[in-house]
């Protein structure tokens, strides 16, 4: 199966955050040839995912683009202070399902705003990044982001 070089769940889209420039050049080689719809990002100060706090660099099948946190509505970077997790699986579990929950600080809700942004993406490429924005924006506030992790959960138990 061609998807398995890159993902054994062989998923139909993929976004993945890559550790540095050079590695993500490697997963768009790979991307081209063997994935149809994709998201490669690298935030460029080491952050594998959107971090805002500075450039984002990403690559899909239409094209590659740097972005800058004022793309995704930042009038500032962010502080990686602001971004501080939690120091145990369990612990950044906790964090997740607090900042679903609408519990999360300003900078919490940008980042995860702005990865989902960028999911969205992935699955409509045509559609602008600020859509995308739009959209996750109301499945975090709404309060749809954390109901539809407790329906993975409680599948995910039903699964075992």
């Amino acid at each position: 199966a061609e998807y398995m070089a890159l993902n054994p769940a062989q998923p139909s889209h993929q976004l993945i955050g890559v550790m540095n420039p050079e590695v993500l050049q490697l997963y768009a080689v790979l991307a081209k040839q063997l994935l149809h719809h994709y998201v490669l990002l690298h935030s460029l100060d080491g952050y594998d995912e959107v971090s805002l706090t500075g450039a984002l660099l990403v690559v899909s099948p239409l094209d590659s683009t740097r972005y800058e946190p004022s793309d995704f509505g930042c009038s500032a970077p962010l502080e990686p202070q602001a971004l501080m997790g939690a120091t145990s699986v369990e612990g950044a579990a906790q964090l997740f399902c607090r900042i679903l929950q609408g519990a999360g600080t300003t900078a919490q809700n940008q980042v995860v705003v702005a990865n989902a942004a960028m999911g969205i993406h992935c699955l409509h490429p045509h559609c602008s990044l600020l859509h995308c924005m739009d959209q996750a924006n109301e499945a975090l506030m709404s309060g749809k982001a954390y109901s539809v992790l407790n329906d993975l959960l409680k599948f995910q138990k039903s699964a075992w």
